[in-house]
């Protein structure tokens, strides 16, 4: 009885787990794009059986293009669950003309369940630049060859909603106006009010609503539309992705990685060390670098602003900081099929070790006047560049920092304006291959 018994068990088992691998399948591919080119976006589509809690959790599911490129480089480019359409893409930007061949995989669980057929695409070469990438103190280089030192300001973000009129505060009346003047970068954040792309609460903006979904539609297609405007105006971008007030200020009653909103911190420390929540923060990088990582156009990743305005705060040692960026690096570095460089700032105190970190490409701190001498911005480049041999950027910098003085002030503009212009040309003779860049958008945008 007890062998019939163990016999029957075993056949069950079997019958679930034939079930459960049939039910985890690839079921159709297509490559979208007729015409595809060196540099361009290839679209491919995909549809799959399978029984998928959260598409958007690459622990529970995800889905790799499988590429072997002309020169016989193996790629892999994460594909990503696309809300509208109900299916799955991959966004991939040839680095070369020629034959490539490609497959799918599909994961559950961490596991491989299922591989496609192969298939072939021709890739047709273009004069587009290509990625950039480090060169050295001074500059940055396309993949063709052709250098790059950027110059333009930050555009932190879009209009909030008490700014007015709402249609000057945009991505579109920004870029405009910087391409028109011959800038070639920005840096901006993805925060709670400006493409809140994790966050499901949202604050101090009419353009977003709060959602209920992974992540937030309306983010997602303003990022498109983003990355396309970048494109078009030929503006370079340093998209931060975290800031320091999302963990140590006000906005964490709202973080989707409290506990209170159903996240895995109980602690705001936490978000740096609790397993959950780096896997949670490592999903999300998964999801940028697959619907955005084509663009050439973003230039680099930026981890954190002003990393020390949380730990110091809040008193998290400087390793558990560095640890933090040491893993979350490594992974960007390891998912980015394009190798895209990867930079994180601070405001004005150190972090042990966060300059050594291998996988961080970029250096970078911001200076303001009230900090000190506006010329700390030379002194600061040729600091970092020679204790770390790494590139070093003002990704910050101007007169003051603070959001309570009268900028309609005649002699406050007069210091802003000065310190804008200085900073300009402090960049054009020092070793940084961005120029240190003014933070006050929205002041020039209301005075000039």
């Amino acid at each position: 009885m007890g062998k019939k018994l163990n016999f029957s068990i075993v056949v069950l088992l079997m019958a679930v787990a034939m079930y459960t691998n049939a039910n985890n399948k690839i079921t159709s591919f297509e490559l979208v794009t007729t015409q595809n080119i060196q540099y361009g976006k290839s679209i491919f589509r995909v549809s799959m059986d399978a029984t998928i809690v959260n598409p958007y959790d690459a622990n529970e599911v995800s889905l790799d293009l499988m590429l072997t490129s002309p020169s016989n480089q193996q790629i892999v480019v994460p594909a990503f669950y696309c809300h509208d359409e109900e299916n799955w893409k991959v966004h991939f930007s040839p680095r070369e003309a020629g034959e490539y061949g490609y497959s799918f995989q599909l994961k559950k669980d961490g596991e491989v369940v299922d591989n496609s057929t192969s298939d072939l695409f021709e890739v047709t070469s273009s004069d587009a630049t290509g990625f950039l990438n480090t060169n050295n103190n001074w500059t940055f280089k396309f993949d063709n060859g052709e250098l790059f030192r950027g110059i333009g300001i930050n555009v932190g973000w879009e209009g909030r909603s008490w700014d007015n009129p709402a249609e000057s505060f945009t991505y579109e009346h920004y870029l405009n106006q910087l391409s028109d003047n011959g800038a070639n970068f920005i840096r901006t954040w993805m925060c709670q009010w400006n493409l809140p792309l994790e966050w499901q609460k949202v604050s101090n903006t009419n353009r977003y609503q709060n959602s209920s979904t992974y992540f937030h539609h309306e983010a997602i297609e303003r990022m498109d539309q983003f990355v396309d405007l970048c494109q078009e105006k030929d503006i370079y971008v340093m998209l931060c992705l975290e800031v320091h007030g999302s963990i140590q200020g006000g906005e964490w009653n709202d973080s989707p990685y409290n506990v209170a909103n159903g996240g895995p911190c109980n602690t705001r420390q936490e978000f740096f060390t609790k397993v959950e929540a780096r896997e949670q923060f490592k999903n999300r990088l998964r999801y940028l670098v697959a619907r955005w990582g084509y663009s050439p156009h973003i230039a680099m990743w930026e981890l954190f602003n002003e990393i020390d305005n949380v730990s110091a705060p809040l008193n998290i040692p400087d390793h558990v900081i560095t640890n933090w960026h040491t893993e979350m690096s490594a992974y960007l570095k390891a998912v980015d099929p394009y190798g895209r460089m990867v930079t994180t700032s601070i405001s004005h105190r150190d972090i042990n070790g966060l300059n050594a970190i291998a996988s961080i490409d970029i250096n970078q701190k911001h200076i303001y006047h009230d900090n000190g001498d506006a010329t700390d911005v030379i002194s600061a480049i040729n600091q970092y560049t020679n204790a770390h041999n790494k590139p070093y950027i003002i990704g910050e910098c101007g007169w003051t920092w603070d959001w309570n003085k009268d900028f309609s002030n005649a002699s406050n503009a007069e210091n802003l304006i000065f310190d804008f212009k200085r900073a300009l040309w402090y960049g054009a003779f020092s070793s940084t291959p961005v120029y240190p860049m003014n933070w006050w958008w929205e002041f020039f945008l209301w005075q000039l």
